[in-house]
């Protein structure tokens, strides 16, 4: 008796499984690209000095179809938003962040391990976001 319970039970969830649309769930593509998600900002360096004082949340997602939401909120209560293009190397397990077109300046940034660093120089001295994927 308890064998056909659970085989019941066990082709009630095969077929329940079986009737999910799977477009909606995003399907195989997305689930080989474990780098896509939200990534939250744990550390905010420009020099030496911490900007994560100044915000309540950085995040930057990395979305399908080659999109980033960079999403950030001031101390203060302001909260704004930068979408962009990606690109991901899987080869070398890095992305290239995309500016508009004519404007000539890409980076590439390593994501590995549910971590993106972004680290570059910006006027005088080094800015170095660290990103931790659900974090």
């Amino acid at each position: 008796m308890s064998i056909k319970l659970k085989s019941s039970l066990l082709a009630g969830i095969c077929t329940l499984l079986m009737a999910i649309n799977t477009a909606d769930m995003g399907g195989l593509k997305d689930i080989t690209k474990p780098y896509l998600g939200e990534y939250r900002c744990e550390s905010a360096l420009y020099g030496k000095t911490d900007c994560l004082q100044y915000f309540s949340f950085i995040k930057f997602e990395l979305k399908t179809g080659e999109e980033y939401l960079l999403t950030f909120k001031f101390k203060d209560g302001k909260q704004q938003q930068k979408t962009g293009k990606y690109e991901y190397d899987k080869e070398k397990k890095t992305i290239k962040i995309l500016t508009p077109a004519g404007n000539e300046w890409h980076r590439e940034f390593p994501v590995e391990n549910g971590k993106i660093i972004f680290a570059f120089p910006f006027g005088d001295k080094c800015l170095k976001l660290t990103f931790l994927q659900g974090g």
